[in-house]
């Protein structure tokens, strides 16, 4: 395992901590690491943006906007593609809609962890083509290669390194 790689992994959980704080509509942040053939991928989108609005569900229509929505972020439907060489094996979704204020910002965190058997020198944020409202992603990334920054749309959804 590469030490330099090993040592990120805590300064990389506490800089998705950090972006929580950050919200603005149509606004998200992404980050991207490599531990040898493990990759951890984190969002902090607006919760408005993912599901159209940012309080417990009122309505059933609602109700089923935060299932549906839900669903296609723990199965990485249309979310995130690393290649076919990468295999998801976990999923973090935190969005606790029950314990806002009525005028509170909500942003929704949720991280992917996957395992790929051979190099990943692109990744593709699918996102952008069903989150209509999204309008762009900071994007930060740390691989065994290298490290660097850039600003995804739906007009430039992918990062290559």
């Amino acid at each position: 395992m590469n030490k330099k790689i090993y040592m990120l992994i805590p300064i990389l959980s506490f800089t998705s901590l950090a972006w929580a704080q950050v919200h603005s509509h149509g606004e998200g942040q992404l980050l991207i690491s490599q531990d040898d053939k493990q990759w951890l991928v984190q969002f902090v989108i607006p919760a408005v943006d993912i599901f159209g609005f940012e309080h417990a569900p009122e309505t059933p229509e609602q109700i089923k906007q935060l299932a549906n929505q839900t669903q296609k972020l723990k199965t990485n439907d249309g979310v995130i593609d690393l290649g076919q060489q990468c295999l998801l094996h976990k999923t973090d979704i935190e969005y606790d809609h029950h314990h806002q204020q009525e005028h509170d910002h909500q942003n929704i965190e949720f991280s992917y962890h996957f395992t790929c058997t051979s190099t990943v020198n692109e990744v593709s944020v699918l996102l952008f083509e069903w989150v209509n409202s999204l309008e762009h992603l900071e994007v930060q990334w740390f691989t065994e290669d290298g490290q660097g920054a850039d600003e995804l749309n739906s007009s430039k959804s992918f990062i290559a390194w």
